[in-house]
């Protein structure tokens, strides 16, 4: 178990940070999710298209559709959603100072856009 401490600001307490003996990293490609009055739901997946069984072995295959591995769901506050964003929108604005815009596809915007969300 890893333990990260944070220097303790003028008027606050030392923070420990440990980690769970259940703590996991894992990549993902994607995100859904959706907000109610009392919570916020994001779910984390990586998505990878899939080929018929019969073209696994050939160099010229067909897309067969595509799979979404679903490899966690995180479920917060509005308040803490919100507080999120912030941070998260500081890091994307702090990235692209240092290397540039992250240039978005415009089909992926339309996808996320008519994707179906909701719990599972």
């Amino acid at each position: 178990m890893a333990n990260d401490e944070a220097p303790a600001e003028k008027g606050m307490e030392k923070v420990t940070t440990v980690k769970s003996p259940d703590f996991r990293q894992f990549y993902a490609t994607s995100v859904y999710g959706n907000m109610s009055p009392v919570d916020c739901r994001i779910t984390f997946y990586v998505e990878d298209v899939t080929v018929k069984p019969e073209q696994r072995s050939s160099d010229d295959v067909e897309v067969d559709g595509v799979q979404r591995l679903v490899q966690s769901q995180v479920f917060m506050s509005p308040y803490s959603a919100k507080l999120m964003s912030i941070w998260l929108a500081q890091q994307i604005r702090d990235y692209e100072e240092e290397y540039g815009e992250i240039k978005l596809d415009p089909r992926g915007i339309k996808r996320m856009e008519k994707q179906i969300v909701g719990y599972i």
